[in-house]
Formats: C-alpha cells, sequence, structure tokens
C-alpha cells in the first residue's frame, strides 16, 4: 500500500524486491494462525489492522518490534525499539 499511494519508492518490481528480502536469513516469512488470532483480539489501540496483525505476531513470537509508529510507542503493545 506505501507503494501503491507514493509514500515509497522502490527501484524493481514488487515481487521481485518482495523476493529479495527472503535472501537475508534475518527475514522470515511467518503465517498469521490462530495463536496470532488470538493475540489481535485484545488490540484495540489501534485501527489499522495491519499495524495489529504486526503486534500480534510480534507478541505470539515473543520478538521485539522496530518502528517510530507513535501510538505504538504510546501503548507500548510489545517490546519497541527506535524512539
Amino acid at each position: 500500500m506505501l507503494v501503491e499511494d507514493n509514500y515509497i519508492t522502490i527501484s524493481e518490481p514488487f515481487s521481485d524486491w518482495v523476493d529479495g528480502l527472503f535472501e537475508y536469513r534475518a527475514i522470515v516469512p511467518t503465517s498469521f494462525g490462530v495463536d496470532t488470532a488470538k493475540y489481535y483480539y485484545g488490540l484495540n489501540y489501534h485501527n489499522d489492522p495491519f499495524d495489529r496483525a504486526i503486534v500480534a505476531t510480534a507478541l505470539q513470537l515473543d520478538l521485539p518490534l522496530v518502528s517510530n509508529d507513535a501510538r505504538m510507542h504510546e501503548h507500548k503493545p510489545c517490546k519497541l525499539f527506535w524512539d
């Protein structure tokens, strides 16, 4: 959506860009399953469903997020970095 709305630009086709992300061993795809949905249910602090899904996934996997999203930092739904 950020690319489509011209908030960010990438220098290659989107599908190639996504494939390139997973060449880094630190970036591992994960699915949104039942356990993640249980975390998602209680995250009413944010209206953006994608941000809620990202936070729910971080909680379910017990991983911190790197984000400068002001709402996330105000409510601290999970471990956050980037002040």
